[in-house]
């Protein structure tokens, strides 16, 4: 019964995150898939189109748009890796990263609401849990 407990509470958590993310002034043409997507490739750096696809949970023609919407607009960049001509690298670009960094900035303000709650010694519980959680993916 505790693991329902838990499923419950991750799905509302789920819910307000992108409810806190609505709050952040974007463009159209520009998601949180997106930012999903553009913050995979900076962190997983050289990662694979189907990398992205499994992370999103998408089918690899959907990253395929996906990722070619971020290397129009100069976001993200593909390299041919350099032991086999035939393997394309996701990397990001310094652009992206300035506007991954800026959009991290805006959704840590539109969470301090919620995250202010939260004790000093709570915060860092919060985060050694999410960490643990995480790391067993």
């Amino acid at each position: 019964m505790p693991n329902r407990t838990i499923v419950s509470r991750l799905v509302s958590l789920m819910c307000l995150l992108r409810e806190r993310a609505k709050t952040i002034p974007t463009s159209r043409s520009f998601s949180v898939m997106h930012m999903q997507a553009l913050h995979f490739i900076r962190v997983q750096d050289g990662c694979l189109m189907h990398d992205v696809a499994k992370y999103l949970a998408i089918k690899p023609p959907s990253a395929t748009a996906l990722v070619a919407h971020l290397i129009g607009r100069n976001l993200v960049k593909r390299e041919v890796d350099a032991g086999d001509r035939r393997v394309i690298r996701l990397r990001a670009t310094p652009a992206g990263r300035r506007l991954l960094a800026k959009r991290f900035d805006e959704f840590s303000r539109a969470m301090d609401g919620v995250l202010k709650r939260l004790t000093v010694e709570e915060t860092q519980e919060l985060i050694i849990l999410l960490d643990r959680i995480l790391s067993q993916k």
